[in-house]
């Protein structure tokens, strides 16, 4: 569901050690990524209205997923792997 959700421009609350999620949320700027402790939770919530605020969230959501997470990106990556 994580490209599905940005691909419709919503930026994710995920929590931590959950694969490669992690890694692309933080390099996006995508969306919050959380630890279960109660503090952890509440600095989420708290990241995420912020998130929510900005005027660009949803653009940015949608075309990360756009360039990152579609077939076709993908198709390319597998691409130029098979060509090197």
């Amino acid at each position: 569901k994580f490209a599905e959700y940005l691909g419709a421009g919503l930026p994710v609350l995920i929590s931590e050690g959950i694969g490669d999620t992690e890694l692309f949320c933080r390099k996006g700027n995508v969306g919050v990524v959380f630890d279960l402790s109660d503090q952890g939770i509440e600095n989420a919530v708290t990241e995420m209205k912020g998130l929510l605020g900005e005027p660009a969230i949803h653009t940015r959501c949608a075309e990360f997923a756009k360039e990152n997470l579609s077939l076709k990106s993908a198709a390319e990556k597998y691409r130029k792997l098979y060509i090197s």
